[in-house]
């Protein structure tokens, strides 16, 4: 799930265990008047050159990390192919192509099926099958699929790896490290959130054509309320994927929740928590009016620490 204008300014960032080649010195400062015209909704973030992201992967060496920072930052698709041919084995390359809107269905589900034998103790493949089959009208595989990945672990998140390898694409092309985060964090593909959401939509859309005395439309809102809990299961905790759970939850209790599931007020007001945070972020320049890189980098700190809601009542407390 490609995320908003609050990812930008996401709680978490880590080091992936990868060899970053050494960093350059950043030759161009931040551009905060960039920052602030940008529409979140609309635009695209700034890209490296096609020569930066050829640079890049000469000084670091091709594999999964640096070949992902590659196709991200550039846009390129012959590094997304590149990648997966150089790693058709690696869980990260896998669920990145896969997820991808442009693989063709017959072979985002080929990669998904390679997942499974890969890591069949893993959610996150069965999830990406079924996310796939519900847009080719597979209806009856996806939901198999969906119990079958509620056998399993919690999907797998890729999201500090992915973090990590595109912040270091951005930092060799000579942005600075405010800029290189924020290009990375507003990139930030969420795969596991995705799945599961698109998964409950395929769910939302079988079990609301069903009468309510149907037992297989609570068997089936039973699965979406198993898929709502796997939200915060990985993964960095943003706005998005908190506003993913709430509205899987709204859904359900618009449908008719049993009692015993306990949504009910409270998580409506959660619900409308989120989105007036959500929507006060993505139209508040505060974040970018500061121009302040090391404000912002302490921004990135506190919400690693205190999570991104309270990281943003910080920068609104600020004189």
């Amino acid at each position: 799930m490609k995320t908003l204008l609050p990812v930008i300014f996401l709680a978490l960032i880590q080091t992936a265990s990868f060899a970053e080649p050494p960093r350059p010195a950043p030759t161009r400062a931040t551009d905060w008047d960039y920052w602030e015209k940008l529409d979140p909704l609309t635009d695209k973030v700034k890209q490296i050159s096609k020569a930066d992201a050829l640079r890049y992967l000469e000084a670091s060496g091709r594999s999964t990390k640096t070949l992902l920072g590659a196709w991200i930052t550039s846009g390129l698709d012959g590094f997304r192919e590149e990648l997966i041919a150089t790693a058709p084995d690696d869980p990260l390359a896998i669920a990145m192509v896969a997820a991808e809107k442009n693989t063709p269905p017959d072979k985002g589900l080929e990669l998904a099926r390679r997942y499974q034998k890969l890591a069949p103790d893993n959610g996150l493949p069965w999830l990406i099958e079924s996310r796939i089959l519900f847009t080719t009208k597979s209806d009856r595989e996806a939901i198999v699929a969906i119990r079958e990945a509620l056998k399993r672990k919690p999907p797998a998140a890729f999201d500090h790896e992915f973090i990590a390898s595109v912040t270091a694409a951005y930092r060799f092309a000579g942005h600075s490290e405010a800029e290189s985060r924020l290009c990375a964090f507003s990139n930030l593909s969420q795969v596991q959130v995705h799945a599961i959401y698109e998964s409950h939509k395929g769910l939302r859309k079988t079990y609301t054509g069903l009468q309510k005395k149907d037992p297989a439309r609570s068997d089936l809102m039973s699965l979406s309320f198993e898929l709502s809990k796997l939200i915060d299961a990985n993964g960095i905790p943003t706005l998005i994927s908190r506003l993913v759970k709430n509205n899987i939850e709204n859904d359900l209790i618009k449908a008719g929740q049993p009692p015993q599931w306990g949504l009910g007020e409270k998580h409506i007001a959660e619900l409308k928590e989120t989105r007036a945070a959500l929507r006060e972020l993505v139209q508040s320049k505060k974040i970018v009016a500061v121009r302040d890189d090391a404000r912002i980098l302490e921004y990135i700190d506190r919400s690693q620490k205190d999570g991104e809601l309270a990281a943003w009542q910080w920068l609104k407390s600020l004189k």
